[in-house]
């Protein structure tokens, strides 16, 4: 989260999970960056041990749906899909799904178990990004000229 407060010069400090607990209202916890023209910031807002119930009410629901209809684009960064299940929780209102996996650390299995666990909850995979690509690593890859 300091990334975001360095990159776009925000709020971190509240967030979605405030929001879902009634303690903030959404206007509290919309970020305009300082930086960026026209972006606008949720952050995740402060940990709890109970995410999981918080993204299954109906605020959620609500939130996505005002947002979508206030703004052009809405992308939605989740954690990691195998440490939670929070991902599979949010992108039930995502028209576009796009899994995220770092070269050479992301192993198939990983992305096989993953498919599976949105599969079981019907969910469609729009797409993968590969991230960290090493140019040196990857000369004998069929996509290594996408690193230049």
């Amino acid at each position: 989260m300091e990334l975001l407060l360095i990159f776009f010069s925000i709020n971190t400090r509240v967030g979605l999970s405030n929001y879902l607990k009634e303690e903030v209202t959404l206007d509290e916890i919309i970020n305009s960056s300082k930086l960026v023209d026209n972006l606008d910031v949720i952050c995740c807002g402060e940990l709890v041990d109970n995410s999981s119930e918080l993204l299954m009410t109906s605020k959620l629901e609500s939130l996505i749906t005002k947002v979508s209809s206030d703004y052009d684009i809405v992308i939605i960064d989740t954690p990691a899909s195998l440490a939670a299940s929070d991902s599979v929780l949010i992108s039930e209102y995502c028209k576009l799904r796009l899994v995220v996996g770092y070269f050479s650390k992301t192993s198939t299995k990983e992305i096989m178990t993953l498919k599976k666990i949105f599969l079981k909850n019907d969910i469609d995979i729009t797409g993968f990004i590969i991230n960290g690509i090493d140019e040196k690593s990857s000369v004998n890859c069929e996509f290594s000229h996408y690193t230049k």
